[in-house]
């Protein structure tokens, strides 16, 4: 553990990747803390094993559920991978089951359901948890909430006419 951590602070990716593969094969699970995982994803991201990183991040959000920069980092991962189906679903899921999410998290599952084309849920997604007033013709075309945020919904019409 503590190889792999020096490793990822000094920049030895590599051996640092190595040190902390060897220390998951001998450390039992129950001695394995969410910072393990986390530090090893770090690694693999840096070695440029994006997939690899975002599964090692998915086991630190098993042990503990609480801490929301490990969803925020997941969803981030994905985004600029551009897997924006998997953004949708790993948002739906996060927020399904609390985990903290933040604005960014909901811009980045706006914008993902906006690039696979579904509007409606694009504008649900982006009009949440902030509250103004939308004109009436607005909520009656799109069949949305009196209160939505305003400024999600402004980054949306960004990307809608293209500013964004």
């Amino acid at each position: 553990r503590l190889k792999g951590y020096s490793c990822s602070e000094l920049g030895r990716n590599e051996e640092g990747e190595l040190a902390m593969q060897q220390f998951f094969t001998i450390a039992p699970a129950s001695k394995i803390i969410p910072s393990d995982y986390t530090t090893y994803a770090k690694l693999l991201q840096k070695n440029g094993k994006d997939s690899l990183c975002i599964i090692m991040m998915k086991r630190a959000i098993e042990i503990d559920p609480s801490n929301a920069d490990f969803s925020k980092d997941i969803l981030t991962m994905l985004y600029k991978m551009k897997k924006y189906g998997e953004v949708i679903h790993d948002f739906e899921d996060f927020k399904s089951k609390n985990y903290g999410l933040d604005v960014n998290s909901y811009f980045m599952a706006a914008r993902s359901y906006y690039v696979q084309k579904e509007w409606i849920k694009a504008l649900n997604r982006t009009l949440k948890d902030y509250s103004c007033d939308l004109p009436a013709s607005i909520r009656q075309k799109y069949s949305l909430p009196v209160h939505a945020p305003m400024g999600g919904w402004l980054q949306l019409f960004a990307l809608h006419i293209g500013l964004l």
